[in-house]
């Protein structure tokens, strides 16, 4: 039995590495991972990591094979601008959508982005001048690109036609950070200034010229560590849409909070209260799913001239 145990952990080394690389910064991970990596360097020696990796590759599963090693420190992070209240949109050229020619988005972030893809799609409906696309992957964001690059995903998977990216992450992202292979404490001005910076990495990997991004901003939750990093977040991702032309934020901390501008778990919408809000405190129900919705197509509208159902497309124009 020990020998087979030995075996499996030098055949899968890399795997158990990676389940050590995603634990929470702190004393934990890194006992994990050094006690996982004296068999990760024989299995890597011996080349015994090879097998799970080819059959990773064949059915398009992770490799793991750069797990073991904390990211390379990117270039210093761009300084953090004062915050904003709107982002100013350079003119760009667009066109009004249409039955024939509809709008194409790419929605691509966390779980929370998922939520606010589906009311979009609620809202939409059947209108054909909408054409929604969504890559989101619950449990991540940005504070681990060991666990995904996000960069890298949105470059190899969103289509090269897309013309609005939606992008929404930072459920996740209340923890402390790897800064130049330092820990960053959560919230504080270095974690800030680390967290802008990936910021303006996804938003660089998204952008094309002509194209809208829209970044989802980060709600009023019931959980501390969401509440504590929140407004660093949300300044970071002001600061950075700043920078460029084309960008939009949706507020949604705004929109769902109560009267206080507290969290609640109940708004009135039309006339009627609805729970908006699911049972963890922070992701929607279809309710709240609904209300971003609504609230992302008129933003969306805002740059985009969409007209009503069966009325011909006008020529392109120019937005200020």
């Amino acid at each position: 039995m020990l020998v087979a145990l030995l075996a499996g952990l030098l055949l899968n080394a890399d795997g158990v590495a990676h389940i050590a690389d995603v634990q929470p910064l702190g004393w934990r991970r890194s006992t994990a991972r050094v006690a996982v990596a004296p068999f990760q360097a024989v299995s890597h020696a011996l080349l015994l990591n090879r097998p799970r990796a080819w059959l990773a590759g064949a059915v398009d599963a992770p490799t793991f094979l750069d797990v073991g090693r904390d990211p390379r420190p990117a270039a210093p992070p761009p300084p953090i601008v004062p915050e904003q209240t709107a982002t100013t949109l350079a003119p760009i050229r667009v066109r009004a959508p249409s039955d024939e020619e509809p709008l194409r988005i790419y929605l691509t972030g966390d779980s929370f982005l998922a939520d606010v893809s589906r009311g979009l799609s609620a809202v939409v409906g059947k209108d054909e001048r909408w054409e929604p696309t969504t890559d989101a992957k619950a449990g991540t964001g940005l504070s681990r690109p060991e666990v995904i690059n996000w960069p890298v995903r949105i470059k190899a998977r969103m289509p090269s036609d897309t013309e609005v990216v939606v992008l929404g992450f930072g459920g996740n992202d209340a923890q402390d950070l790897l800064a130049d292979r330092r820990q960053a404490k959560l919230a504080e001005p270095e974690w800030e200034a680390e967290y802008q910076a990936r910021i303006g990495r996804v938003l660089d990997a998204a952008a094309q010229p002509g194209r809208t991004i829209v970044w989802i901003g980060m709600p009023v939750a019931m959980a501390k560590n969401i509440e504590k990093g929140r407004p660093a977040m949300t300044r970071a991702a002001k600061a950075e849409l700043a920078k460029r032309p084309g960008t939009l934020f949706l507020d949604t901390a705004a929109l769902l909070a109560g009267s206080d501008g507290g969290y609640t778990d109940v708004l009135t919408i039309d006339g009627e209260p609805k729970r908006v809000r699911a049972a963890d405190g922070f992701h929607l129900t279809p309710a709240g799913a609904s209300l971003l919705g609504r609230a992302l197509v008129e933003l969306i509208g805002t740059v985009w001239p969409f007209q009503p159902p069966g009325t011909e497309p006008t020529t392109t124009s120019t937005v200020p």
